[in-house]
């Protein structure tokens, strides 16, 4: 005979892995927008002509991770050390330009996928 405890079982598994589907999915999109912003960055950095070696271009990375249960955070970047001197150039702004081109975007895939698992 089943208690009641049991179908509360059930249910609380059920949920740990809605749970740990949406996690997922959140943290995919979040990334998949990352690295649509770095290709963009990549993009610019070529029509202004800032490429010499392609080192600050190839060096560009976007990521997403959870910082804590319910924050994940996305992040587009470079570790060359003259990026920011390209950045603050009259025509650079690559990564400031790139984020406000396609954050709108990424924002609105990020609610798409997160409908499309609660519906």
């Amino acid at each position: 005979m089943k208690s009641f405890w049991d179908g509360f079982d059930n249910v609380s598994r059920q949920m740990k892995l809605y749970d740990a589907k949406i996690r997922a999915s959140i943290e995919k999109s979040v990334e998949t927008g990352m690295l649509n912003i770095a290709d963009r960055a990549k993009g610019i950095l070529t029509e202004n002509r800032h490429v010499k070696t392609g080192n600050l271009r190839r060096s560009i990375k976007g990521d997403a991770k959870f910082v804590s249960r319910n924050v994940v955070e996305g992040t587009v970047g470079t570790d060359v050390h003259y990026a920011p001197y390209v950045e603050a150039l009259p025509d650079g702004g690559y990564l400031f330009r790139s984020v406000t081109e396609r954050l709108p975007a990424v924002s609105m895939n990020i609610q798409k996928e997160l409908a499309e698992i609660l519906s």
